[in-house]
Protein backbone atom coordinates (compact mmCIF):
# COMPACT_ATOMS: atom_id res chain seq x y z
CA UNK A 1 0.00 0.00 0.00
CA UNK A 2 1.59 2.88 -1.07
CA UNK A 3 1.51 6.29 1.58
CA UNK A 4 2.61 8.41 -1.31
CA UNK A 5 0.58 7.53 -4.73
CA UNK A 6 2.22 6.11 -7.70
CA UNK A 7 0.24 8.34 -9.57
CA UNK A 8 1.98 11.51 -7.97
CA UNK A 9 5.37 9.93 -8.17
CA UNK A 10 5.03 9.27 -11.64
CA UNK A 11 5.33 12.96 -12.49
CA UNK A 12 9.19 13.32 -11.10
CA UNK A 13 10.03 9.83 -12.83
CA UNK A 14 11.44 8.64 -16.31
CA UNK A 15 9.29 6.18 -18.36
CA UNK A 16 11.18 2.94 -19.76
CA UNK A 17 9.32 0.39 -21.16
CA UNK A 18 6.21 1.36 -19.58
CA UNK A 19 7.61 1.38 -15.95
CA UNK A 20 8.32 4.43 -14.24
CA UNK A 21 11.71 5.39 -12.10
CA UNK A 22 12.39 8.24 -9.82
CA UNK A 23 15.87 8.79 -8.24
CA UNK A 24 16.24 8.41 -4.24
CA UNK A 25 18.91 9.84 -2.13
CA UNK A 26 19.12 9.19 1.67
CA UNK A 27 17.64 11.99 4.17
CA UNK A 28 21.30 11.94 5.78
CA UNK A 29 22.89 12.08 2.50
CA UNK A 30 24.78 9.40 0.32
CA UNK A 31 24.44 8.19 -3.86
CA UNK A 32 21.57 9.33 -5.90
CA UNK A 33 19.95 6.34 -7.25
CA UNK A 34 17.07 5.10 -9.30
CA UNK A 35 14.48 2.81 -8.22
CA UNK A 36 11.13 2.02 -9.80
CA UNK A 37 8.10 4.08 -8.17
CA UNK A 38 6.66 0.74 -7.28
CA UNK A 39 9.01 0.52 -5.01
CA UNK A 40 9.22 3.72 -3.07
CA UNK A 41 6.58 5.06 -0.27
CA UNK A 42 4.59 1.51 0.65
CA UNK A 43 4.51 -0.37 3.35
CA UNK A 44 1.99 -4.20 3.74
CA UNK A 45 -1.31 -3.40 5.65
CA UNK A 46 -1.05 0.03 5.93
CA UNK A 47 -4.97 0.98 5.37
CA UNK A 48 -6.26 -2.89 6.19
CA UNK A 49 -8.98 -3.16 8.58
CA UNK A 50 -10.78 -6.07 9.96
CA UNK A 51 -13.48 -7.45 7.55
CA UNK A 52 -15.13 -10.91 6.41
CA UNK A 53 -14.39 -9.96 2.87
CA UNK A 54 -11.08 -9.01 1.29
CA UNK A 55 -13.38 -5.75 -0.23
CA UNK A 56 -14.28 -4.67 3.40
CA UNK A 57 -10.79 -5.30 4.47
CA UNK A 58 -9.85 -2.86 1.78
CA UNK A 59 -12.37 -0.55 1.64
CA UNK A 60 -9.96 2.55 2.80
CA UNK A 61 -7.43 1.82 0.22
CA UNK A 62 -9.78 1.76 -1.96
CA UNK A 63 -11.32 5.19 -0.73
CA UNK A 64 -8.06 6.63 -1.17
CA UNK A 65 -7.86 5.12 -4.81
CA UNK A 66 -11.09 6.00 -6.08
CA UNK A 67 -11.38 9.85 -4.61
CA UNK A 68 -8.35 11.12 -4.85
CA UNK A 69 -5.23 8.95 -7.24
CA UNK A 70 -7.59 8.04 -10.18
CA UNK A 71 -8.49 11.81 -10.38
CA UNK A 72 -4.54 12.83 -10.34
CA UNK A 73 -3.97 12.75 -13.75
CA UNK A 74 -6.67 15.67 -14.50
CA UNK A 75 -5.61 17.89 -11.58
CA UNK A 76 -2.10 17.60 -12.20
CA UNK A 77 -2.76 18.61 -15.84
CA UNK A 78 -5.10 21.36 -14.44
CA UNK A 79 -2.23 22.78 -12.40
CA UNK A 80 0.20 23.05 -15.08
CA UNK A 81 -2.24 23.89 -17.82
CA UNK A 82 -1.24 28.30 -17.93
CA UNK A 83 -4.43 28.75 -20.09
CA UNK A 84 -6.26 28.04 -17.02
CA UNK A 85 -6.34 30.98 -14.22
CA UNK A 86 -10.38 29.61 -12.83
CA UNK A 87 -11.79 26.97 -11.29
CA UNK A 88 -15.20 25.25 -10.90
CA UNK A 89 -16.43 24.17 -7.26
CA UNK A 90 -15.86 20.20 -8.58
CA UNK A 91 -11.87 21.35 -9.42
CA UNK A 92 -11.28 23.36 -6.45
CA UNK A 93 -12.72 20.43 -4.24
CA UNK A 94 -10.38 17.71 -6.19
CA UNK A 95 -7.71 19.86 -5.86
CA UNK A 96 -8.21 20.40 -1.42
CA UNK A 97 -8.89 17.00 -1.38
CA UNK A 98 -5.90 15.64 -3.31
CA UNK A 99 -3.52 17.63 -1.11
CA UNK A 100 -5.16 17.10 2.35
CA UNK A 101 -5.46 13.44 1.56
CA UNK A 102 -1.38 13.31 0.79
CA UNK A 103 -1.02 15.21 3.76
CA UNK A 104 -2.86 12.58 6.17
CA UNK A 105 -2.26 9.46 4.28
CA UNK A 106 1.47 9.78 4.62
CA UNK A 107 3.30 6.83 6.89
CA UNK A 108 4.93 9.51 8.87
CA UNK A 109 1.69 10.16 11.13
CA UNK A 110 1.81 6.27 11.81
CA UNK A 111 5.47 6.63 12.62
CA UNK A 112 4.66 9.52 15.04
CA UNK A 113 1.89 7.79 16.91
CA UNK A 114 4.11 4.64 17.24
CA UNK A 115 7.07 6.71 18.86
CA UNK A 116 5.08 8.04 21.37
CA UNK A 117 2.70 4.89 22.62
CA UNK A 118 6.21 2.57 22.11
CA UNK A 119 7.69 5.62 24.80
CA UNK A 120 4.47 4.98 26.82
CA UNK A 121 4.49 1.07 27.13
CA UNK A 122 8.24 1.52 27.82
CA UNK A 123 7.48 3.48 30.98
CA UNK A 124 4.87 1.22 31.97
CA UNK A 125 6.74 -1.46 31.68
CA UNK A 126 9.48 -0.58 33.21
CA UNK A 127 8.10 0.73 36.33
CA UNK A 128 5.57 -3.04 36.01
CA UNK A 129 9.47 -4.64 36.28
CA UNK A 130 10.94 -2.14 38.92
CA UNK A 131 7.37 -2.78 41.41
CA UNK A 132 7.38 -6.85 40.72
CA UNK A 133 3.79 -6.41 39.26
CA UNK A 134 2.59 -8.62 36.89
CA UNK A 135 0.31 -5.98 34.58
CA UNK A 136 -0.04 -2.25 34.19
CA UNK A 137 -3.40 -0.37 32.58
CA UNK A 138 -3.35 1.10 29.36
CA UNK A 139 -6.30 3.14 27.57
CA UNK A 140 -8.76 1.23 30.33
CA UNK A 141 -6.82 -1.96 29.43
CA UNK A 142 -5.09 -4.27 31.80
CA UNK A 143 -2.09 -5.50 30.26
CA UNK A 144 0.07 -8.63 31.34
CA UNK A 145 4.19 -8.69 31.27
CA UNK A 146 4.08 -12.08 31.82
CA UNK A 147 6.42 -13.83 29.67
CA UNK A 148 6.89 -10.75 27.51
CA UNK A 149 9.31 -8.85 26.30
CA UNK A 150 9.60 -5.03 25.87
CA UNK A 151 9.55 -5.36 21.79
CA UNK A 152 6.97 -7.99 22.02
CA UNK A 153 4.37 -5.54 23.85
CA UNK A 154 5.04 -2.67 21.17
CA UNK A 155 4.65 -4.77 18.71
CA UNK A 156 1.55 -6.47 19.33
CA UNK A 157 0.14 -2.43 20.03
CA UNK A 158 1.25 -1.68 16.65
CA UNK A 159 -0.37 -4.48 15.07
CA UNK A 160 -4.15 -4.41 16.85
CA UNK A 161 -4.67 -0.41 16.86
CA UNK A 162 -3.03 0.11 12.94
CA UNK A 163 -7.09 -0.04 11.59
CA UNK A 164 -8.55 1.92 14.32
CA UNK A 165 -5.31 4.74 13.43
CA UNK A 166 -5.75 4.45 9.55
CA UNK A 167 -9.79 5.35 10.45
CA UNK A 168 -8.95 7.86 12.82
CA UNK A 169 -6.92 9.70 10.25
CA UNK A 170 -9.34 9.07 7.79
CA UNK A 171 -12.27 10.91 9.61
CA UNK A 172 -9.88 13.41 10.64
CA UNK A 173 -9.23 14.20 6.71
CA UNK A 174 -12.37 14.77 5.77
CA UNK A 175 -13.36 17.46 7.87
CA UNK A 176 -9.93 19.27 7.16
CA UNK A 177 -11.11 19.34 3.67
CA UNK A 178 -14.29 20.24 4.33
CA UNK A 179 -12.61 23.27 5.93
CA UNK A 180 -9.81 23.51 3.62
CA UNK A 181 -12.64 23.87 0.64
CA UNK A 182 -13.86 27.03 1.81
CA UNK A 183 -11.16 28.95 3.09
CA UNK A 184 -8.14 27.90 1.01
CA UNK A 185 -6.81 29.46 -2.33
CA UNK A 186 -5.36 27.82 -4.69
CA UNK A 187 -2.26 29.10 -6.50
CA UNK A 188 0.87 27.70 -8.14
CA UNK A 189 4.63 28.59 -8.32
CA UNK A 190 6.80 27.80 -12.03
CA UNK A 191 10.45 26.95 -10.44
CA UNK A 192 13.04 29.51 -12.26
CA UNK A 193 15.77 28.33 -14.67
CA UNK A 194 18.30 26.38 -13.31
CA UNK A 195 15.92 25.52 -10.20
CA UNK A 196 14.01 22.06 -9.84
CA UNK A 197 11.75 21.37 -6.79
CA UNK A 198 12.29 17.93 -5.38
CA UNK A 199 9.73 15.79 -3.16
CA UNK A 200 10.24 13.11 -0.42
CA UNK A 201 8.47 10.29 0.84
CA UNK A 202 6.53 13.20 3.38
CA UNK A 203 5.95 15.63 0.59
CA UNK A 204 3.20 18.22 1.85
CA UNK A 205 4.35 20.85 4.14
CA UNK A 206 2.62 22.63 6.53
CA UNK A 207 3.11 25.78 7.86
CA UNK A 208 1.39 27.94 10.55
CA UNK A 209 0.59 31.35 10.84
CA UNK A 210 1.40 31.35 13.91
CA UNK A 211 5.09 29.71 14.28
CA UNK A 212 5.27 30.52 18.25
CA UNK A 213 2.28 28.60 19.00
CA UNK A 214 2.06 24.48 19.16
CA UNK A 215 1.76 23.31 15.72
CA UNK A 216 -1.94 21.68 14.97
CA UNK A 217 -2.25 19.86 12.35
CA UNK A 218 -5.72 20.55 11.87
CA UNK A 219 -5.46 24.01 11.32
CA UNK A 220 -7.45 25.11 8.80
CA UNK A 221 -5.02 28.20 8.98
CA UNK A 222 -2.03 26.32 7.95
CA UNK A 223 -0.41 26.84 4.45
CA UNK A 224 0.11 23.74 2.74
CA UNK A 225 2.27 23.30 0.12
CA UNK A 226 3.47 19.93 -2.42
CA UNK A 227 5.69 20.39 -5.36
CA UNK A 228 3.70 18.22 -8.37
CA UNK A 229 6.66 17.49 -10.46
CA UNK A 230 10.37 19.46 -10.56
CA UNK A 231 9.06 22.57 -11.91
CA UNK A 232 6.20 23.27 -10.12
CA UNK A 233 4.81 23.60 -6.79
CA UNK A 234 1.01 24.00 -5.63
CA UNK A 235 -0.08 26.15 -2.74
CA UNK A 236 -3.08 26.30 -0.64
CA UNK A 237 -3.35 29.08 1.30
CA UNK A 238 -6.51 30.57 3.73
CA UNK A 239 -7.03 33.52 1.60
CA UNK A 240 -10.28 32.58 0.08
CA UNK A 241 -12.12 35.60 1.95
CA UNK A 242 -9.78 38.47 0.69
CA UNK A 243 -9.60 36.72 -2.73
CA UNK A 244 -11.53 35.43 -5.25
CA UNK A 245 -11.74 32.14 -4.55
CA UNK A 246 -12.37 30.85 -8.15
CA UNK A 247 -9.37 31.82 -9.05
CA UNK A 248 -6.40 29.89 -9.91
CA UNK A 249 -3.34 32.11 -8.96
CA UNK A 250 0.46 31.58 -10.54
CA UNK A 251 3.66 32.91 -9.87
CA UNK A 252 6.56 32.65 -12.38
CA UNK A 253 8.39 35.76 -12.34
CA UNK A 254 10.85 37.95 -10.19
CA UNK A 255 12.97 36.77 -6.99
CA UNK A 256 10.00 34.25 -5.35
CA UNK A 257 9.83 31.16 -7.47
CA UNK A 258 13.90 30.36 -6.66
CA UNK A 259 13.09 31.66 -3.20
CA UNK A 260 10.03 29.35 -2.69
CA UNK A 261 12.02 26.36 -4.71
CA UNK A 262 15.13 26.82 -2.05
CA UNK A 263 12.30 26.64 0.88
CA UNK A 264 10.79 23.72 -0.59
CA UNK A 265 13.74 21.92 -0.67
CA UNK A 266 14.80 22.18 2.87
CA UNK A 267 11.47 21.72 4.08
CA UNK A 268 11.96 18.58 2.19
CA UNK A 269 15.12 17.81 3.32
CA UNK A 270 14.27 18.25 6.84
CA UNK A 271 11.23 16.04 7.37
CA UNK A 272 11.46 13.23 5.15
CA UNK A 273 11.02 10.03 6.80
CA UNK A 274 13.75 8.21 5.03
CA UNK A 275 13.88 9.43 1.12
CA UNK A 276 14.47 12.54 -1.13
CA UNK A 277 12.79 11.87 -4.11
CA UNK A 278 12.90 13.69 -7.55
CA UNK A 279 15.14 14.16 -10.77
CA UNK A 280 18.95 13.10 -10.73
CA UNK A 281 19.81 16.89 -11.76
CA UNK A 282 17.23 18.24 -8.83
CA UNK A 283 18.61 16.30 -6.05
CA UNK A 284 22.42 16.23 -7.01
CA UNK A 285 22.45 19.92 -7.21
CA UNK A 286 20.08 20.30 -3.92
CA UNK A 287 23.25 17.53 -2.48
CA UNK A 288 25.51 20.34 -3.66
CA UNK A 289 24.31 23.20 -1.80
CA UNK A 290 22.76 21.14 1.27
CA UNK A 291 20.55 24.13 2.21
CA UNK A 292 19.41 24.79 -1.41
CA UNK A 293 19.85 27.99 -1.55
CA UNK A 294 21.36 28.27 -5.01
CA UNK A 295 21.27 25.48 -7.81
CA UNK A 296 24.25 23.94 -8.42
CA UNK A 297 25.14 26.07 -11.43
CA UNK A 298 24.67 29.47 -9.48
CA UNK A 299 26.46 28.24 -6.69
CA UNK A 300 29.49 28.35 -9.02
Amino acid sequence: MHYVPQSYLRNFAQERKGEYYICCMPKDGGKVFPTNIRNVCSERDLYTVPGVSEEERQIIEKMYNDLYETEYEGIYKLLTDTTRDHLTAQERYSVVGFVVSLFYRNNSWNNFINSATDEIIERAYSLTKANGREHFVFEEREVSIVDKTLEQLQEEYKKENRPLTAMTTAVAMFKLIRLRVQNDFVSGIKARPGFEFITSDNPVVARQKDRSRRFIPLDPTNSLWVPIDSQHLLNLNPWADQLDWRMLGRLCDGPFPGIHTSMNNAFQSGQAGRFLLGTETGLKGFDANRFGIFPADAAR
